[in-house]
């Protein structure tokens, strides 16, 4: 696909996502699992040709062709799994407690029980010009996040008090509504089909073009679908940060950290 193709193609989505938001995200999410169900047809075409072999090896015949055919249809079987089940690794920073930081803690609470935003798990600390909140999946596909507020202070002294808060309450805001969780899923599903691409080019594998014909067309429209809704996002995130504190205030630490970075 053409970059222009690509952004025309981003243009017709968000004039579908402005008529009919739910639709559009139910659409999104049908799509996503339209890649998975590509997936998990070669994981039962794998276990079917195991299947098959180990039952013509036992009550046939136990022909070293059979054998061949289970150990090929084990090893895409495994390959497979491993992209499906692909984790995304912590972040980093150092974590602090409750007790490092009452004050802080404090806010945290406050600012989850106005936008009734999830538990954050972790608080960590960094050097990085910036704040985050960052979902990770413990059990691959089948998600149960773990929450990461990711904090740099360079950030923090830049900023005054209110507006550190709006700032937090623009990246709790992404959960308030689960977008951080579907966003999050969203990801890991690009990152399977990475995953399972980049493993069948290093071993050369004779199955490679079914993937890759499949992947040159899914992802660009999986990326174009998944823009949309991130930068939706960002904004339903500014009005639960406006939740917190207020819009100026808002505005306000949009423009000191623009100074500050400049």
């Amino acid at each position: 696909m053409t970059e222009q193709k690509y952004l025309e193609l981003i243009q017709t989505f968000e004039v579908q996502y402005a008529q009919d938001p739910q639709k559009y995200r139910k659409r999104l999410g049908h799509f996503a699992l339209f890649g998975y169900a590509y997936i998990w047809l070669w994981i039962l075409v794998a276990t079917g040709l195991a299947v098959a072999s180990i039952y013509v090896i036992i009550f046939i015949k136990g022909h070293y062709g059979y054998f061949k055919l289970l150990f090929l249809s084990l090893l895409f079987l495994f390959i497979v799994l491993r992209a499906v089940t692909f984790r995304i690794k912590p972040p980093g920073g150092l974590e602090i407690k409750k007790d490092q930081a009452p004050l802080l803690f404090d806010m945290l609470e406050d600012i989850k029980k106005k936008i009734q935003s999830p538990k954050i798990h972790k608080v960590l600390i960094t050097s990085d010009f910036n704040a985050a909140i960052s979902q990770v999946p413990r059990l691959g596909m089948f998600g149960f996040h773990k929450n990461y507020l990711i904090i740099g202070l360079p950030l923090m002294h830049a900023l005054t008090a209110d507006q550190f808060k709006s700032v937090i309450g623009h990246e709790l805001g992404h959960l308030s509504r689960k977008h951080g969780k579907f966003s999050s899923w969203i990801y890991r599903v690009r990152e399977s089909w990475l995953k399972v691409i980049d493993v069948l080019e290093h071993k050369k594998t004779y199955g490679l073009w079914i993937y890759k014909k499949f992947f040159n067309w899914f992802f660009p429209r999986f990326n174009a679908y998944s823009f949309v809704i991130r930068r939706e996002n960002e904004y339903e995130a500014d009005q639960q940060a406006a939740i917190v504190t207020d819009s100026k205030t808002g505005i306000h630490w949009c423009a000191s950290v623009w100074l500050a970075a400049g």
